[in-house]
C-alpha cells in the first residue's frame, strides 16, 4: 500500500516508473545529491587540512565536526530519503520533513562552523581571490545584513507563514520547481536564523538576543501548528484524496501535521532556548571569575 501511495504522489523527484518497496524511493535529483554531497566532501577535506596544518581540534573542535556530520545526515534524510516521497502522500510526513530541515539539520550544520573548513578545502591560491570575490560582489554585505538577529527572525517567520498559505502550499506540491523553491526558502532562512542567534563566546547581548528570538520563533511556530491542529476543515486541496489510503481522512492528516509542528517542534525550540540560557549563565560566571582573578587597575 505504501509503495502505491508513493508511486501516485511522488512529485518531488519524478514518479516511480516501476513498483518498488517504499524504502527504495530515494530522490533522483542529481543536482541536489551533488550539492549535498559536495558540502560534506569539502567540509571533511577542509577539516583534514586544518588539523594537519595546526593540531586536531584547532579551528573546529571534534564536537563541532560531530554536529556538522549529524546535521548533514539529517539533511540527507529530509531531502533525499523516502521521507521526501512520503511528504507528497501525507501532510503529516511533509511537516516532519520541514521540521527536520529547519530545526534539526540547519542548527546542527551551523553549529559545525562550516565556513572555516570550506575555505581551507580550497587550494591555497584560491582562498584570497574567493574572499575578494565575496566582498566585491556584495555577497558579504548581504549575508551580514541577513544574519542580523531581527532581520533573520523576520525572514524565517515570513518564509514559514507565507509558504503555508493554502494556494502556495498546493502550488509547491503541483510543481517541482515551486517545491524546490519552497524548500530552499525554508532551509536558507533557517541557516540565516541559526547563524545569527547561536551563542558567542561571551556573555551579554548576543546570548540575550538568542534566548529571546529562539523562544519567539518557537511560539509563532507553535501557533501555526495549533491553527492546523484545531482547524475545522482541511486547508490543502492536494491532500484531500491521498490520506484515505492510510485510513486517515484529510482533516486527521492535517491535525497530525499540526501536532508535529506544535509539540515536537515546540519542544526542540524550548530545548535550544534552555541550552542558550545555560550557556549564557556559564559565560557570565566565567566573566565574573575573570574579573575577580584579574581586577581592573584603579
Amino acid at each position: 500500500m505504501l509503495a502505491a501511495v508513493i508511486q501516485e504522489a511522488y512529485a518531488h523527484s519524478g514518479p516511480l516508473r516501476t513498483p518498488q518497496p517504499w524504502w527504495t524511493a530515494w530522490s533522483t535529483d542529481w543536482w541536489l545529491c551533488l550539492l549535498i554531497g559536495l558540502s560534506g566532501v569539502l567540509y571533511v577535506r577542509g577539516v583534514r587540512r586544518l588539523w594537519q596544518a595546526a593540531a586536531v581540534g584547532a579551528g573546529v573542535t571534534r564536537i563541532q565536526v560531530g554536529a556538522f556530520a549529524t546535521g548533514w545526515v539529517m539533511l540527507v534524510i529530509a531531502l533525499l530519503s523516502p521521507l521526501d516521497a512520503m511528504g507528497s502522500a501525507l501532510f503529516c510526513a511533509h511537516m516532519v520533513q520541514h521540521e527536520v530541515l529547519m530545526i534539526v539539520a540547519a542548527p546542527l550544520l551551523i553549529a559545525g562552523h562550516p565556513l572555516g573548513p570550506w575555505i581551507w578545502s580550497l587550494p591555497k591560491s584560491w582562498r584570497q581571490p574567493a574572499a575578494d570575490l565575496c566582498r566585491e560582489s556584495g555577497l558579504q554585505v548581504a549575508v551580514t545584513w541577513l544574519t542580523r538577529p531581527l532581520v533573520a527572525s523576520i525572514v524565517s517567520v515570513l518564509a514559514l507563514w507565507i509558504w503555508h498559505v493554502p494556494f502556495l502550499f498546493d502550488a509547491a506540491l503541483a510543481n517541482k520547481g515551486v517545491h524546490a523553491l519552497q524548500h530552499a526558502s525554508f532551509f536558507a532562512s533557517s541557516l540565516f536564523f541559526w547563524w545569527a542567534l547561536f551563542p558567542r563566546r561571551n556573555a551579554g547581548p548576543a546570548y540575550g538576543a538568542g534566548v529571546f528570538y529562539v523562544f519567539a520563533a518557537g511560539v509563532q511556530s507553535s501557533v501555526l501548528g495549533a491553527l492546523l491542529t484545531f482547524a475545522q476543515t482541511p486547508w490543502y486541496q492536494s491532500y484531500l484524496h491521498r490520506a484515505q489510503r492510510w485510513s486517515l481522512n484529510p482533516l486527521e492528516d492535517q491535525q497530525l501535521g499540526g501536532l508535529v509542528m506544535w509539540i515536537p517542534g515546540g519542544l526542540i525550540y524550548l530545548a535550544i532556548t534552555l541550552s542558550l540560557v545555560a550557556a549564557w549563565m556559564r559565560a557570565s560566571k566565567r566573566q565574573v571569575f575573570n574579573a575577580q582573578v584579574d581586577p581592573a587597575p584603579e
